[in-house]
């Protein structure tokens, strides 16, 4: 897998919010995504492929939302 620094400053983001709303809820958020992450690792073809005209050809970009927050991975 590979992801933009954009990608990682959402992330960083999404924690800090989840945190702010709630103590420990940041860390949960991000032990689901590193959770989801593995489970995409081992199976990539599980999130949906999403198409936009805007990718270079060749590159497959797959989305998986996570059960437990509103959040694509």
């Amino acid at each position: 897998m590979r992801f933009l620094s954009v990608a990682s400053e959402e992330l960083a983001e999404a924690a800090a919010w989840y945190e702010s709303r709630s103590v420990g809820l940041g860390a949960r958020f991000l032990n689901a995504v590193e959770a989801l992450l593995a489970k995409l690792d081992a199976s990539p073809r599980r999130g949906a492929r999403w198409d936009d005209p805007r990718l270079p050809a060749g590159v497959e970009v797959r989305r998986c939302p996570m059960r437990v927050f509103p959040f694509l991975v």
